[in-house]
């Protein structure tokens, strides 16, 4: 059976694409095995192949199924638990690949990796397959990788050419691969009781990162932001049919060469992922989801990643009560000012580049649209009150509802130019939509016949006037019993979504289980973390004419730029508890904890100290010395080092079980419900701290250098794990005087808080590995300046340019390979993963030839892990 019929599409751009067939083989019952036949092929891809949009069509039951165009994607392949995957693999094209698959189990004569790993050549050749030659891959769905009892009937993963990860995606090496419970795929591999699949990639390709790439001068259009390979939502709509009523499986996948965050939403609809009810699927890259869902309304839907960038980028049986919710909400023009209250400790850099105004710069007060509710329809008297506008700040006001409830919104305008709402989560008529689609955008329907539909419906109201929407919260939206009493969503305007919400026309949407608005908590807390881009606000041009001197102000300057990005900081207060001693004298109390020998204190002795660190490792033998070669890996740097007692002369060793720590500092473990005491002596030049997330401590200043403190941190049970998490949280302590600094400089090490009992079981079968994935900065580090004269000394010239080659991207302050990282067949092996850097630095975590449990209220298997920073 033919999966795809590849066209050659008439285009500008060289891309590689794989082409398969489908053999299904079984001359004994057991083990089934499927057969797959690929070749990497050349073709010209033309991004956007036509001036459709993409959009999702629902429509009368009982039309016949259509699958999707898999588009530039390769052949999906499926097989159930039990089977065998054989693919045969074809090299047609150009140069050196390979295929490596995500989420099942295979051999190192099936990895499909090139990368030094001691294996034997016969082991190598499934590496790299040259040009017209062919290798044969036997990947196998043993029940240590499939999908758990929770998990989706099918898991989304995918699989790759590992040649060269960047080159070999961006020409277009990419496809699905689905692993699936027993009994859930027919012969031809198709989902048994599914009445629609899709598989969608989220694709960002970097034509100047492709194999093939352009002759032609460096364009900036050279990034494409696509669905299945195609912009500007021109994925053929004739390829994207629902029938209302049924089921749809959505297989997505989020991939790019440089970090990326999707958060895949469909305009309309409510998905189920992981037994939760949500608006979007959020995705980095090299991560998967799979969703499903049921379509109720027949109409055209944007399916799209709902992030500012993405958008620019054109990615687009119980009685139960019931009531209506009315709202009086308008759009209003304000001075908003992003830090009413400066404190006195406000980092100056800080202040100079956002608060202070000038000349050039607008400072704190921006002129923005807020939402604002009234009492009444003539909205001539407000329901805002000061301690409402403390507790949501910018936000609109809270909307709520539960199943089965109607929501009245009776939105005025009363800026200055057209605005909407849109909700998220909730299922509506295309008259309560409020969202612009891009102009020319059309789709098919699936009915009795096809109509086709013009494009660029405007639901924004205008100025002065008025509009009523009306959404329903249904059941098919309800929070599930995995959810929350009540889930949070959000409503935004949607004329023009960025620069809407840029301007400040944002608000929270709580959709609730049946009853959960009778009962009130304690306390309600809406936080929204966002940075505000001033430069993508309509009223961007007010604010320097009315806080700057026009005639000084260059709107192309970068840091003119930055000053205009408002980063949200929120601050919460709450009481000390009864463990903190604030009347107590720390020397008494460290004296006391120190001679204590209750098996509820656990003592660490830490000391910082000055070392010479090498990223490129320990001398094992690498493949490629090209970049080792290229610049220095050996730079000054202060570390944590654990000692045995408090007289500090006897550093503790590091045996089998720590080696793989690195550049961590010791491992602190303890219980819910335990005490820990850290004897901290600072052996560097200059003031540095221990600062625990996680655990509750006193506020306590920096340790100056030759100096000794005990710090006292209480383990309490809310930052524990629950009662189905894994038996350890991970949680990280650093330094807390300049902590970007600090940490850069490398002290930083992990922080175990585990179930009551864990630790006195310690279980010999069972290996635990923290891993640190960080790009360490040499240029903020503390010794930037001696490490760079040290460079400049031993190269004999001066550096010049970038800070590029002060950059590491590291596991445990190790760029090529991290030893100690051993483990034994059969061997349970638990990974506790940390991510530090900026909001860019997202990780995909992948294990090659092995699946992993993400353990939350259920388990649920996985293959790659996405990682965010913090």
């Amino acid at each position: 059976m033919r999966l795809c019929v590849w066209a050659g599409a008439r285009g500008l751009l060289p891309f590689l694409l794989l082409l398969s067939a489908l053999h299904v083989h079984a001359t004994q019952p057991q083990p089934k095995e499927r057969h797959y036949y690929i070749a990497a092929v050349e073709i010209d891809w033309k991004y956007s192949d036509s001036d459709e949009s993409l959009w999702i069509a629902f429509a009368c039951s009982g039309a016949s199924s259509c699958f999707p165009s898999a588009g530039l994607l390769g052949p999906t392949l499926r097989a159930e638990q039990g089977e065998t995957i054989v693919v045969t693999f074809r090299n047609m094209a150009y140069g050196a690949y390979s295929i490596h698959p995500h989420g099942i189990a295979y051999g190192k004569q099936s990895e499909g990796a090139y990368y030094f790993d001691n294996t034997s050549q016969k082991e190598k050749e499934d590496d790299i397959v040259l040009q017209n030659r062919e290798h044969v891959y036997y990947w196998e769905v043993t029940p240590e990788v499939s999908p758990q009892s929770d998990d989706p009937t099918c898991l989304t993963y995918t699989y790759i050419s590992h040649q060269n990860v960047v080159g070999d995606y961006n020409s277009g090496l990419i496809g699905a691969l689905l692993i699936c419970k027993p009994g859930s795929l027919d012969e031809s591999g198709q989902q048994r009781r599914v009445h629609h699949e899709y598989v969608f990639l989220f694709g960002v390709f970097d034509e100047n990162k492709s194999r093939y790439k352009p002759n032609s001068p460096a364009s900036d259009d050279h990034v494409k932001y696509t669905i299945n390979g195609y912009t500007k939502g021109s994925l053929p709509g004739q390829s994207t049919y629902m029938c209302a009523h049924v089921s749809v499986s959505l297989h997505l996948v989020g991939m790019s060469s440089e970090a990326e965050v999707f958060s895949v939403h469909m305009n309309g609809q409510v998905l189920q992922q992981n037994g939760h009810q949500v608006s979007s699927v959020g995705l980095i890259s090299g991560s998967t989801a799979t969703a499903s869902m049921v379509a109720l309304y027949t109409g055209r839907w944007l399916l799209s990643s709902y992030t500012t960038k993405h958008i620019e980028g054109e990615l687009s049986s119980q009685k139960r009560q019931s009531r209506e919710w009315k709202y009086f909400i308008a759009a209003e023009e304000v001075i908003w000012d992003y830090f009413p209250t400066v404190h006195q400790h406000v980092d100056a850099d800080f202040n100079f580049q956002y608060l202070k105004q000038s000349p050039t710069r607008i400072g704190q007060k921006y002129k923005k649209v807020v939402y604002t509710l009234y009492n009444n329809e003539s909205f001539t008297e407000r329901a805002e009150n000061k301690q409402r506008k403390n507790e949501l700040g910018i936000l609109g006001p809270v909307i709520r509802a539960q199943t089965r409830d109607v929501i009245k919104v009776v939105f005025k305008n009363m800026a200055s130019r057209p605005y909407s709402i849109y909700p998220h989560g909730l299922i509506m008529s295309k008259s309560n939509e409020g969202v612009n689609y891009p102009e020319g955008a059309a789709v098919y329907l699936m009915s009795s016949s096809v109509m086709w539909l013009p494009g660029n419906q405007s639901h924004g109201v205008q100025p002065g006037q008025t509009h009523t929407y009306v959404w329903k919260v249904s059941e098919e939206t309800e929070p599930l019993d995995g959810d929350s009493r009540c889930l949070t969503r959000m409503y935004h305007s949607a004329v023009n979504t960025p620069r809407d919400i840029a301007s400040g026309l944002i608000g929270p949407i709580l959709i609730c289980k049946s009853k959960s608005l009778n009962f009130k908590a304690d306390k309600e807390q809406h936080a929204m973390f966002a940075a505000f881009d001033e430069n993508k606000s309509w009223y961007l041009e007010d604010n320097i004419r009315l806080y700057t001197d026009q005639t000084k102000v260059n709107r192309a300057d970068v840091d003119f730029y930055r000053s205009n990005i408002m980063h949200s900081k929120f601050e919460i207060r709450y009481p000390y508890s009864d463990y903190d001693t604030k009347n107590l004298n720390l020397d008494d109390a460290a004296k006391y904890y120190l001679k204590s020998t209750d098996p509820n204190i656990k003592t660490y002795f830490i000391a910082a100290e000055e070392f010479q660190w090498d990223y490129g490792g320990y001398g094992q033998r690498r493949q490629d010395k090209v970049l080792q070669e290229s610049r220095e890996t050996i730079f000054t740097k202060v570390i944590f080092r654990r000692y045995l007692d408090s007289t500090f002369n006897i550093p503790d060793i590091r045996g089998e079980l720590d080696e793989h720590l690195g550049i961590l500092g010791p491992l602190i473990k303890a219980e819910v419900g335990q005490s820990i005491v850290v004897v901290f002596k600072n052996n560097g030049n200059r003031p540095y701290s221990i600062h625990p997330n996680g655990v509750s401590y006193t506020k306590l200043t920096e340790v100056q250098p030759n100096s000794t403190f005990t710090y006292m941190w209480k383990v309490n049970s809310n930052v524990g794990p629950s009662e189905h998490e894994s038996a350890c949280r991970t949680w990280t302590y650093y330094s807390g005087v300049n902590p970007e600094k600090d940490i850069h400089s490398g002290l930083i090490g992990p922080l175990l808080v585990c179930r009551k009992g864990t630790l006195t079981k310690s279980p010999t079968d069972v290996r635990e590995f923290m891993l640190l994935f960080m790009t360490f900065d040499e240029s903020q580090s503390w010794y930037y300046e001696r490490n760079r004269e040290i460079i400049q000394r031993k190269t004999r010239r001066k550096l010049l340019g970038t800070n590029e080659h002060f950059k590491f991207h590291s596991i445990n302050g190790i760029i090529f390979n991290l030893k100690g990282l051993r483990m034994y067949t059969n061997q349970l092996a638990r990974w506790h993963l940390i991510n530090m850097g900026s909001p860019k630095d997202v990780q995909s975590i992948h294990f090659h030839g092995q699946t992993f449990l993400n353990k939350k209220t259920s388990s649920y298997r996985q293959a790659v892990y996405p990682l965010l920073p913090g």
